[in-house]
């Protein structure tokens, strides 16, 4: 049986590195919370956007479906369990809103080499050769484990990856910059430039 794939921008964070929300960051023209909508779009049946209530009101990401945690404060885990509880028979294929590099071929190799068997389906750190969470696929395998990790206070995403271990399927990048993200306004100028 094939699973329906529904996506998940995560937008939630409170960008207190950046100053600003990164979501609203304009990158190839449009606000990264969006080109991330749009990716993810491309690629699966539905798209929600896990931000905080009000996040978006009055901005261009208004009007985008929300999906709101059901347990603050638990970090990009929170996001990824409030939308497997809502649709928990679906695979659902993760991206972060500041990753400026990010194109549809990083989703379309997560989506044709991934393996049914796994757990979850990350790309691996070029560096360090740890799971990349925040471009991944989670199927409905993944809720029961993801459960239980938050219970035991593991909010860290990459670190709940790291536990699955054989279970936990890694891909190479096809590019090393790929996943680079923009945390801080010193990122920002030269992603930009990089990126137009």
């Amino acid at each position: 049986m094939t699973l329906d794939i529904h996506g998940l921008v995560l937008a939630g964070g409170y960008s207190r590195r950046m100053g600003r929300d990164k979501a609203l960051i304009e990158y190839h023209g449009v606000p990264q919370g969006r080109r991330a909508y749009d990716l993810l779009a491309e690629v699966c049946s539905e798209v929600h956007v896990s931000c905080r209530p009000g996040q978006f009101d009055g901005t261009p990401l208004e009007g985008l479906p929300e999906l709101h945690d059901e347990t603050p404060d638990q970090g990009p885990l929170g996001g990824l369990v409030t939308a497997m509880h809502l649709k928990p028979d679906v695979m659902w294929c993760m991206l972060a809103c500041d990753l400026p590099y990010a194109e549809r071929d990083l989703l379309d190799q997560l989506l044709s080499q991934h393996d049914a068997r796994a757990v979850a389906t990350c790309y691996r750190d070029p560096e360090s050769g740890l799971p990349e969470p925040m471009c991944a696929l989670y199927p409905p395998a993944f809720l029961p484990y993801l459960e239980t990790r938050l219970e035991e206070g593991f909010y860290c995403a990459r670190k709940v990856l790291i536990l699955l271990e054989e279970q936990l399927q890694l891909l190479d990048l096809p590019r090393a910059d790929a996943l680079c993200n923009v945390n801080a306004p010193d990122d920002w100028p030269p992603v930009q430039e990089a990126v137009e």
